[in-house]
């Protein structure tokens, strides 16, 4: 299985190069040894979408790319664009359309992914499965029957997500909101639920039959992508009850009164936009539930 992982990046080459060596350093621990075929080996197609940075971030690109071979044998493959673009969500929309891997991820710059991620999301894709196909090599004897090495999964989910920590910039062993995503259920989405955009993993099947990101919501772009994808489009989603991703914040909340009705507004199109009608309070509900991320504990 092959990994298309999409970081954009402006003006922070310190998170690039952190993004970088977390993810060979994902693909080196998690996927095992590549000539051995019970390992169940994945490789990593990292797509590094730049905003046309002047901070030294196109240089080290350009750097790290000198030693990183275009079919590297530790499974990590770079690959990188540097222009002016509209915003997160026109560089994620260069970066699906870049994406040849069979299973896409975001990792921002800000956030941190906890060890063995990769290795998880591939088992949950895979799960159960390590039986081996025999193929009749022609002949009819025991001597031309072979093993083909193929893996023979049963069923895999369109999607797999898991938790999310919010944790103080500077130290990301402080832990300041827990988002527990739970248990997937489509009418979840009318009680104000949703699955933390970081930490959702989607074939590119799925991406590509939801498409884009809209570029006139906001923040709420990624709400809308995957309000889309799960009503619209019915994906078959999987949770997996553990952290993926440590997401870095500020100190205190400066979320006002009007920004919070701003966001309820674009949520509120995101829905209508796909043809659907909330409950009167799922929109309300959305908010609120963030509440219980400052009592739950990891």
């Amino acid at each position: 299985m092959r990994f298309s992982i999409i970081t954009c990046s402006f003006n922070n080459l310190e998170g690039v190069r952190a993004a970088v060596e977390s993810l060979q350093r994902q693909s080196r621990s998690d996927s095992g040894t590549h000539t051995n075929p019970l390992s169940q080996p994945f490789t990593l197609e990292h797509l590094v979408i730049d905003g046309a940075s002047t901070d030294g971030t196109v240089e080290a690109l350009q750097e790290l790319e000198r030693h990183v071979p275009a079919n590297s044998e530790s499974g990590y493959t770079l690959q990188w664009i540097s222009e002016p673009d509209r915003g997160l969500y026109d560089a994620l929309n260069k970066g699906l359309r870049m994406a040849s891997g069979d299973v896409i991820g975001i990792l921002h710059t800000d956030d941190v992914w906890e060890t063995g991620v990769l290795k998880s999301v591939f088992d949950v894709f895979y799960a159960g499965d390590g039986r081996w196909k025999m193929e009749d090599g022609g002949g009819g004897d025991s001597s031309s029957t072979r093993n083909s090495h193929l893996l023979t999964p049963i069923y895999h989910p369109e999607g797999v997500y898991g938790d999310l920590l919010y944790v103080d910039a500077e130290d990301i062993t402080k832990v300041k909101r827990f988002w527990k995503s739970g248990a997937y259920h489509p009418k979840k989405w009318w009680n104000g639920w949703m699955p933390p955009h970081p930490a959702l993993f989607v074939t590119r099947e799925l991406a590509e039959r939801v498409g884009e990101y809209r570029l006139d919501l906001g923040s709420a772009a990624d709400y809308e992508w995957m309000l889309r994808a799960c009503l619209v489009h019915q994906a078959d989603l999987n949770y997996l009850e553990k952290v993926f991703v440590r997401m870095r914040v500020g100190g205190q909340s400066n979320v006002t009164t009007q920004a919070r009705l701003k966001a309820n507004a674009a949520d509120r199109k995101a829905w209508e936009l796909n043809g659907l009608t909330p409950y009167v309070w799922t929109l309300w509900m959305k908010p609120l539930r963030k509440l219980w991320q400052w009592v739950v504990k990891p």
